[in-house]
């Protein structure tokens, strides 16, 4: 039990390590010298950078924490080696992201966070995701209406798109990133055997009458 336990514990609090990382406080800490959180909205997100430094920088805050979020869970879950704890360590780079420890508990709003962690986890309910925000945004007349609903509703595209479980991950990626996972502690599945499998597969449903798909003699 603790065997498993630790490792999850571990994973949980890298991913919240990583999370407190804010782009948006660091870089404008770089460029102009000032605290994002005294400026606009107070928030240290990319839409509060892009208010003060323009489109491109805020653009490029946002990208950072999208990359940030992927990786939390990527690395995060690697090190609890168990997909099952992957919607926890979501969970704890958002947290890490709002509530980041060195600097007092007063983040961003870990929407960009929280897409790109979404990403890693269940890629189709992240581009629906980003789809609705961008309708809805349009419609409200207002990007952080838009974002909040749309993150609000992930969940049900989850639910939906992950054929009964309530944050499933595809099948598909699922077996293949429980079976890497697996391969660090039994050494039996190697990341090339995988990616050859995954082009078979792809092939066979591609091409059903192809040589690929035929058994050999």
């Amino acid at each position: 039990m603790i065997g498993h336990t630790v490792p999850i514990f571990l994973g949980v609090a890298v991913a919240y390590a990583l999370g407190c990382f804010s782009t948006a406080y660091y870089y404008v800490r770089l460029i102009v010298g000032s605290d994002i959180r005294q400026e606009e909205s107070g928030t240290a997100g990319a839409r509060n950078v892009s208010r003060l430094l323009g489109l491109r920088a805020g653009m490029a805050v946002a990208v950072a924490d999208i990359t940030k979020g992927f990786a939390a869970v990527w690395i995060g879950t690697l090190i609890a080696n168990s997909m099952a704890s992957a919607p926890l360590i979501m969970a704890a780079v958002v947290a890490g992201h709002i509530w980041p420890l060195q600097l007092e508990f007063r983040g961003g709003k870990g929407l960009a966070a929280g897409f790109g962690a979404l990403l890693w986890l269940n890629p189709s309910a992240a581009a629906v995701a980003a789809t609705v925000n961008v309708c809805l945004s349009l419609l409200m007349r207002s990007a952080t209406l838009g974002s909040l609903t749309s993150t609000a509703l992930v969940p049900l595209f989850a639910y939906m798109l992950g054929g009964g479980a309530w944050f499933a991950v595809g099948r598909r990626d699922l077996d293949l990133r429980e079976a890497a996972v697996g391969s660090r502690r039994s050494g039996r599945v190697t990341a090339w055997r995988l990616l050859r499998a995954d082009r078979m597969i792809s092939s066979r449903n591609r091409y059903p009458g192809s040589a690929i798909s035929k058994p050999r003699p």
